[in-house]
């Protein structure tokens, strides 16, 4: 363990400080909500259901439940118990040089009092940030779609003539988040109307799929996560 270090963003910092301040009474609350607001592979819904739920007045409430999944997620990569990572995690921000940071012994022991049973939550907190973490494990996943259709004018060997025969045509575009460049890519293929309709058909069966899955895992008592 002592040879671990954790990276923390100094975007997170905020969210940390007011995350480690929460008080016994609001940690217990969002507690609660965290054990209630059900799991949801989407974790932004997630995050401002969980919000939603806690009703306490911290401004930053989202932002400590996006947070704490993430610690979720960086604890599952064999980082030892909640304590351990706790300690592990103070010396991290130790060498941030951020004054908000610098903790007594007392201040240390009092914040993992508070914070710790919020980290010790398996289900639904633990399922959600596995899940939405094995969610991305893919080469690519997808950002979005568009469906362009156009006219393309076709010439006699006379072009002055004017346009006498044209093609319908559609171009399907792909975005998508390539997993080794982190960057958005593109790539786009024209497609016909037998394509579309074979599409369409593909679609059709896999709406049909899900549904059928779900009462097959229902019967075996495995949840299917919402947003998924």
């Amino acid at each position: 363990m002592a040879s671990k270090r954790l990276y923390v963003p100094t975007r997170d910092y905020d969210a940390i400080h007011a995350f480690f301040n929460l008080s016994t009474e609001d940690t217990v609350l969002l507690g609660k909500a965290l054990r209630e607001t059900p799991a949801n592979i989407a974790t932004a819904s997630y995050v401002e259901d969980v919000a939603k739920r806690a009703e306490l007045p911290e401004p930053s409430l989202s932002q400590i439940v996006s947070l704490l999944l993430t610690l979720y997620r960086v604890r599952s990569s064999n980082f030892g118990t909640v304590s351990q990572f706790l300690d592990l995690f103070r010396e991290s921000l130790a060498l941030s040089g951020d004054e908000r940071f610098k903790y007594s012994n007392e201040q240390w022991t009092e914040i993992v009092r508070r914070v710790q049973p919020l980290l010790e939550i398996d289900d639904p907190v633990a399922i959600v940030a596995k899940a939405s973490a094995l969610y991305f494990e893919h080469e690519n996943t997808v950002h979005g779609f568009s469906l362009v259709t156009d006219f393309r004018p076709v010439f006699t060997s006379t072009p002055g003539d004017g346009v006498s025969y044209g093609l319908i045509m559609h171009s399907f575009t792909l975005s998508y988040h390539d997993k080794d460049s982190s960057s958005t890519k593109e790539v786009t293929v024209v497609v016909d109307e037998e394509d579309l309709d074979t599409l369409e058909t593909l679609v059709a069966r896999a709406k049909v799929k899900k549904p059928a899955l779900e009462r097959q895992l229902g019967e075996a008592s495995i949840r299917i996560l919402n947003g998924a």
